[in-house]
């Protein structure tokens, strides 16, 4: 908890030294998982990956007659879509790094 409040207090400062130095080792370490890199994990939180994996447990934990798989998946899927509701109302246009 203490890193993520940490790096949040510090965002501005991180997102302009990232921007500003594309070549530090750092950022060639990660490029791989980053958007447009070989293994990008940004997909890992949309709801091309999350709904469908989030189907999977639910039906997964109905069959197997496990109440905390079929939670799970329902819960995942209950969270993405409420969260995308907000984004539809646009939320996000507030909380936007730069001005749209």
């Amino acid at each position: 908890m203490a890193a993520v409040v940490a790096t949040a207090s510090r965002d501005s400062t991180i997102y302009a030294w990232i921007t500003t130095r594309p070549n530090a080792l750092v950022m060639r370490l990660i490029a791989p998982l980053r958007e447009g890199g070989r293994f990008p994990l940004n997909g890992l939180g949309s709801g091309h990956f999350l709904l469908p994996m989030s189907g999977v447990a639910y039906a997964a934990g109905r069959l197997s007659h496990n109440p905390s798989l079929r939670d799970a998946g329902l819960g995942c899927a209950a969270a993405h879509l409420a969260s995308a509701g907000l984004r539809e109302i646009n939320l996000s246009r507030h909380l936007a790094r730069t001005p749209a």
